[in-house]
């Protein structure tokens, strides 16, 4: 009886967020590290395959006290930030590529990275980040598969790839597949 009560605890601690251990370290110690460089006023989702903040927003990260001028400049420091977090993120800033950056408002930049795994991407899977002109992220959205592992050759036809896919997803005939290999995290 006590082992199904163990397994009921563990699985709502694992519902609401409060795992002990990612990457060797407790949650809350990881998030300290965090908070205690950014301060505390944020509002965090977390990712439950993952562990991992998959939206988070609220006072602004200072990356550059006198703001950017080109995005090249968001880039960089974007950058920089995500590789002096990946402790928090679990991902290494290798794997993410610039997919496109926006700057739809005059006071904002957009920054949309994709993941990718050697040289395939992975689909549905990156960052996406919001930068204010005077130097601030006051959001960012992460969504990475860390430590993936799989085959690189391809062991069926693309044709058969994408009939598998669509029929596992449930997109049969509404998928128009035409890119190269890609990976996909589930």
């Amino acid at each position: 009886m006590r082992f199904i009560e163990f397994i009921k605890f563990l699985l709502f601690s694992l519902y609401i967020g409060m795992v002990q251990f990612l990457l060797g370290l407790p949650v809350d110690s990881i998030w300290n590290k965090f908070t205690s460089k950014y301060g505390e006023n944020f509002v965090v989702h977390w990712n439950d395959r993952t562990i991992t903040p998959h939206k988070l927003y609220g006072q602004g990260i200072i990356l550059k006290p006198t703001g950017f001028t080109k995005s090249s400049e968001v880039i960089e420091s974007v950058n920089s930030f995500i590789e002096a977090n990946s402790y928090l993120f679990n991902i290494d800033v290798k794997d993410l590529k610039i997919d496109r950056v926006d700057s739809l408002r005059q006071e904002e930049y957009y920054l949309i990275y994709r993941q990718y795994y050697h040289t395939l991407p992975v689909l549905g899977n990156g960052a996406v980040f919001t930068v204010t002109k005077g130097g601030e992220i006051i959001s960012l959205g992460i969504d990475c598969q860390p430590d993936m592992n799989v085959a690189l050759e391809s062991k069926v036809s693309k044709e058969s790839a994408i009939n598998i896919a669509e029929q596992r997803l449930e997109t049969t005939g509404r998928c128009k597949c035409t890119q190269q290999l890609c990976a996909f995290a589930l």
